[in-house]
């Protein structure tokens, strides 16, 4: 996660003087989330990669730059998809197993596997 300005470390702050919509509170500036463990992100992300891959040629720097990416993220899926998290519903302070995250990884996998197979046809077509 980045700021807007590219920073890295989102510290949170609550704003004590401040209500939000219909008198909420805490309101919060900053965002604590870049410390959490959300399982369910890579999914997304490997989805995206999966329909660049899809719908583009790429060049051959570009298709390779990627495929090392996918190749680090099907690691770290690999590693975490058992321990719990805290998904999308952002707990602050525990982390638990949900099935978002568990089906979000399974999409992570999935999408890999396209990927390969995409490129294993796109390899043969250009020799």
């Amino acid at each position: 996660m980045y700021g807007i300005n590219g920073k890295r470390v989102l510290r949170e702050e609550i704003l004590p003087n401040l209500a939000g919509y219909e008198n909420s509170r805490p309101v919060r500036i900053g965002n604590a989330a870049y410390t959490q463990q959300q399982n369910d992100s890579l999914g997304y992300l490997m989805d995206v990669f999966y329909r660049y891959y899809y719908h583009f040629q790429g060049s051959l720097d570009e298709i390779e730059s990627m495929w090392e990416i996918v190749k680090s993220i099907i690691k770290t899926v690999i590693a975490d998809w058992r321990d719990p998290n805290q998904s999308i519903w952002e707990f602050r302070s525990k982390e638990n197993h949900y099935v978002f995250s568990k089906v979000m990884c399974w999409v992570a996998l999935d999408r890999a596997i396209k990927i390969a197979k995409i490129l294993r046809i796109k390899h043969y077509e250009n020799k």
